[in-house]
């Protein structure tokens, strides 16, 4: 017969394995979602929202805010816009769904924006895997006047030009 404390030592062991596994098959689930830019997207605004927007949230942060660039963000910088790369590929492909309520002129400027945004966020990659660290913020400035381009035609509440300025303090 085992003693109550053994049960309980072997309960406890079983608890922590089991909480252990969670934790990494957690680990590894976000780890792979971060670094995967294959994912599905059902929708244009899920691919824009949680594939393009984020990581130009990310670049446009680490390229204009956080100074000084290290080696690891340069890398990091790299690895983004090379998934935002792969992203903006993706972006013709809602011309069935999202843009078929638009004249078949304007599907034209779909083509030529997300392969605009593509050769741009090639660019990005490469000034950033090469260290050139003078050309990330014109190219991005470049990749933003991208975006704005495709908003201002097929989502103008998001454009910069209809973006209320700040409120000046008096």
């Amino acid at each position: 017969m085992i003693s109550h404390t053994r049960r309980r030592t072997v309960r406890l062991i079983q608890a922590a394995v089991m909480l252990s596994l969670l934790l990494a098959a957690t680990f590894a689930q976000t780890h792979a979602r971060a670094h995967r830019p294959s994912k599905e997207f059902a929708s244009l605004s899920k691919l824009m929202k949680n594939g393009i927007h984020e990581q130009f949230t990310f670049l446009s942060f680490t390229i204009w805010h956080d100074s000084p660039m290290t080696e690891q963000k340069l890398n990091s910088v790299a690895e983004s816009a090379s998934h935002l790369q792969e992203l903006a590929v993706r972006i013709p492909t809602f011309k069935a769904t999202f843009f078929s309520k638009y004249p078949r002129e304007d599907l034209t400027l779909v083509d030529q924006d997300s392969a605009e945004m593509e050769a741009l966020a090639r660019s990005l990659s490469r000034a950033a895997a090469a260290g050139d660290e003078k050309s990330l913020e014109p190219i991005l400035t470049m990749l933003e006047a991208n975006c704005n381009s495709c908003h201002s035609k097929f989502r103008q509440e998001l454009s910069i030009q209809n973006v209320e300025p700040a409120q000046l303090k008096k």
